[in-house]
């Protein structure tokens, strides 16, 4: 499942749903913080408890018929507008998120389910701010892991530090860990547990 939050320290529109920290009292950890500042991408670890994954995983099921099919996924755009369960997990990941990254509050401007079955067509490397609704590469997109994701069968992976080169078009200009003749960090193939987040 895929959400995408815009930082904010101001009213969002209408349709925005703010996430802030009051009354959650929740510790950051610098180095989640830190992580997130230098390399673009953070491991929020764990977020989701056993129920609370079940309960995910259930309210996905009944969403899928709202699916549309394509070659790499099976996506439902906005879930949570279809899902009560999923709404309130939008927010619990948001307010979750506020707190490890030391950010005072998101706002929720996209939320969508990508349901991709094994041995499906790979997704070339982009950059997601490319299909946001966004003038500026200031959006931040949490993706929560509800089966094992390891090295062999991962769908997911990061290229720290791209985020600084600029906007991409998908694969244009890259070759292994170059793009346009930048060297930039090295891969990162995540081994996710169900219920972790990124």
């Amino acid at each position: 499942m895929g959400m995408s939050f815009v930082p904010t320290t101001t009213m969002a529109p209408n349709n925005g749903t703010h996430l802030g920290l009051a009354g959650w009292g929740m510790n950051s950890s610098p180095s989640t913080a830190a992580d997130f500042a230098v390399r673009g991408a953070a491991e929020l670890g764990r977020v989701l408890d056993a129920q609370q994954l079940a309960a995910a995983r259930a309210a996905h099921e009944a969403v899928l018929e709202f699916a549309v099919d394509g070659p790499y996924a099976r996506i439902v755009h906005d879930p949570g507008r279809k899902s009560p369960a999923l709404a309130e997990l939008a927010g619990h990941l948001g307010r979750l998120t506020c707190a490890a990254l030391e950010i005072p509050e998101l706002a929720l401007f996209h939320d969508h389910l990508l349901f991709k079955p094994s041995g499906g067509v790979d997704m070339d490397w982009h950059q997601n701010y490319s299909y946001l609704p966004l003038d500026r590469p200031h959006g931040m997109t949490l993706w929560v892991a509800q089966d094992d994701i390891t090295t062999e069968n991962g769908c997911l992976y990061y290229l720290f530090g791209s985020r600084l080169l600029g906007e991409r078009r998908a694969g244009w200009g890259m070759t292994g860990r170059r793009i346009r003749g930048r060297v930039c960090r090295p891969w990162m193939w995540p081994r996710m547990r169900p219920g972790g987040l990124r």
